[in-house]
């Protein structure tokens, strides 16, 4: 220990003269020739100070050793080291003393022989002590007045006082313009965690709360997706979601030998966030005095979603179902030294919009359940809603309705874009909702696909107005009358003439287009499909009730039920393959004198507008792919064996069928990748 004196002469010279005030403090704390130990760190090398019962300072550096020399001067009793340790709650105790506070401390200390000379005894620290100064008191019982203690640390690194935190406060304006939310990208700039004065380690975490207001797919409790295998699979919702924190002065690249560069540890829901720059897993990425932006990517499973609102209500809020960032700032210090502030964080994922369902002219939504597209779309995963109910009413009156629950659904599901689904008269419906209201609300139609839907008119709505309108047919044919008693078996009333039914005919369909098609919004991508019902593609046109699934229209109407009981197979068969004839052979206009109330007569002609050719039995192939130059997107019909007809073309194969050459669901997905929430 002799080559230590100068050093140890140096210390001294230190101890008498810059820690007076520490000496007195200490002196204070110690019990009984208490010694304290606290920090003196100018050196690499081990150091050793004498003073004959005084106050002396060392360095317990991290891995050190501390050895204790001792001279009882020719007293030969053994006498008692002893650590004050708050862990220990007998005699011989160790406090490890910071600022005046008691910090606990795990090692117990054991009486120290001593016989007429120096001894060395050497106790491992057991721990790895903060690189700032601290106080130790140290209690020697049962020893000599005279006795003297030279006290040294030998190995570990190199101490390093701790340096002065950066400073703090609130940081400059973050300077971009946070992004705009939509259903599919959810921006947090106020509230808890966000743009607070600069977060030091000693404040505890960052914690935000980011909730997703939108219904996905189904969810437990805590807002986890029950689906989501089945979702991400079938391409309705991205694997992940993507994550970005915009954060004031991460020193990624400060630090020294004695200090960590600034860690800032994030969790999503207790699940560590990856890193989508590669910089560092679960960290944020930054340097000094500036804003800095970090991405990272998390499973689309551990977000937490909302279920559906109800009642035209947004979906509920509910803590449980709320996401929890977490930022555990400066996790490679121990002490008070980097600090950071959060202006926005973004939560962006891709998923496919809300499908609405419309069903036809004197329909209900109970249609897509009995014929299988409900299901259809439902057990891939897709969010819809058949509950839009609307009456035999005009085209405006409909649209006007359907604006209403449009904008209720919306807001239910939690989004700012939907798909429509339209059936027959209910394409019509739509497309006056797209023309005249879409853009008063504050969600948007990212396509309609209309199903049978009569563009150019019908010409079976036209006899079947002319029918029940006069009441008969003069010069009726065998045919006319069939056509006539289909028009009463379809209708609500065999007398009645609605708005709904005189809103399909050629006439009021084309001067519909005239004022529809060119205010229709150019963002909405409108595809129509149509249909055939010959499935055997019979020559004459004659339709057999098993092979052209004619049973799928007695689930729509309870007096063709009535009349299958009465006339049988045959009897249907013979109904629908005259009005097939019908529509194929001919084009057709009746003439109706609304001002008279004679009968009109039915007069077959190659006049109209309404082109004949294949068709479902009610609309034509040529008036469901609209007029030419209205933008509209033809789809693959249904032809030949895969042939539909007006109530069948509503079926589950058609809303999903791998193996068709154009389902609707992968029109939606298309669509949707185009123009909404997974573009």
């Amino acid at each position: 220990m002799s080559g230590n004196t100068d050093v140890t002469r140096e210390l001294r010279r230190k101890v008498r003269l810059g820690f007076g005030e520490n000496r007195r403090a200490s002196m204070q704390r110690r019990l009984c020739g208490a010694v304290v130990v606290a920090l003196l760190a100018e050196t690499l090398m081990a150091r050793t100070v004498a003073a004959q019962c005084e106050a002396v300072y060392v360095n317990p550096v991290d891995g050190a050793n501390l050895e204790l020399e001792l001279d009882a001067q020719g007293h030969g009793a053994p006498f008692t080291f002893e650590w004050i340790d708050s862990g220990c709650r007998e005699t011989n105790r160790v406090t490890l003393f910071k600022d005046e506070f008691p910090i606990l401390f795990s090692v117990c200390s054991a009486p120290i022989p001593v016989s007429g000379g120096p001894a060395l005894v050497t106790w491992d620290l057991g721990f790895n002590p903060h690189p700032t100064p601290e106080a130790y008191c140290w209690r020697v019982t049962d020893a000599p007045d005279n006795a003297c203690f030279t006290v040294t640390t030998v190995g570990g690194p190199t101490p390093t006082p701790t340096p002065n935190p950066e400073p703090g406060g609130f940081p400059p304006l973050f300077p971009p313009t946070p992004r705009e939310a939509t259903d599919t990208r959810y921006v947090v700039t106020s509230g808890p965690g966000i743009n607070t004065a600069c977060h030091y380690n000693t404040d505890g975490p960052i914690d935000i709360q980011i909730p997703i207001d939108r219904y996905v797919g189904p969810v437990d409790s805590f807002g986890t997706l029950q689906d989501v295998g089945l979702l991400v699979g079938n391409g309705i919702l991205s694997p992940d979601i993507e994550l970005t924190i915009e954060a004031w002065d991460v020193d990624t690249g400060g630090g020294n030998s004695s200090v960590a560069p600034e860690i800032n540890k994030v969790t999503f829901n207790g699940v560590p966030a990856a890193n989508a720059t590669g910089a560092g897993a679960s960290t944020l990425n930054g340097s000094n005095g500036t804003w800095s932006e970090t991405k990272f990517k998390i499973p689309i499973g551990v977000a937490r979603f909302r279920e559906r609102g109800t009642n035209g209500q947004p979906p509920p809020d509910n803590p449980l179902q709320t996401n929890l960032l977490r930022i555990e700032v400066d996790t490679g210090n121990s002490f008070k030294m980097w600090c950071t502030s959060i202006a926005a964080v973004t939560l962006s994922f891709k998923a496919m919009s809300p499908v609405i369902l419309v069903h036809g002219n004197g329909s209900e939504p109970a249609f897509w359940t009995r014929q299988g597209f409900e299901a259809g779309l439902e057990d891939l995963g897709v969010a819809l809603d058949n509950t839009v109910e609307l009456p035999e009413a005009s085209i405006s009156t409909n649209s006007l309705a359907l604006a209403f629950m449009l904008e209720d659904r919306a807001r239910e599901f939690g989004v700012d874009h939907l798909h429509l689904v339209a059936h027959s008269k209910g394409g019509l419906d739509s497309r006056d909702f797209l023309a005249m209201y879409s853009g008063a609300f504050d969600f948007e139609v990212v396509s309609l696909v209309t199903l049978s839907t009569p563009h150019r008119g019908s010409g079976l709505a036209d006899f079947a107005v002319s029918y029940q309108r006069f009441g008969a047919v003069t010069g009726a044919t065998s045919e006319a009358m069939m056509l006539a008693t289909f028009a009463s078996l379809v209708g609500s009333s065999a007398l009645s003439v609605t708005e709904g039914r005189r809103d399909l005919t050629v006439g009021e369909v084309g001067r519909f287009n005239e004022r529809n098609i060119s205010k229709l919004p150019t963002d909405t991508i409108i595809q129509v499909i149509g249909a055939d019902s010959n499935t055997d593609d019979d020559p004459l046109g004659q339709l057999s009730f098993s092979g052209d699934n004619l049973n799928a229209f007695l689930l729509e109407s309870p007096g063709l039920q009535v009349y299958f009981v009465l006339r049988g197979p045959p009897g249907i068969e013979n109904m629908f393959s005259i009005l097939y004839r019908f529509l194929l052979n001919r084009r057709v206009s009746v003439a109706i004198d609304r001002t008279l109330s004679q009968p009109a007569e039915f007069v077959p002609t190659t006049t109209s507008n309404e082109g004949g050719g294949p068709n479902d039995v009610m609309v034509t192939i040529f008036s469901a792919e609209g007029p030419p130059n209205s933008g509209f997107e033809l789809q693959p019909n249904y032809l030949g064996g895969d042939g539909r007809n007006h109530a069948d073309i509503g079926d589950g194969r058609v809303a999903s069928d791998a193996a068709a050459p154009r389902d609707v669901f992968r029109l939606l997905i298309e669509t949707d990748t185009r123009n909404g929430g997974l573009k």
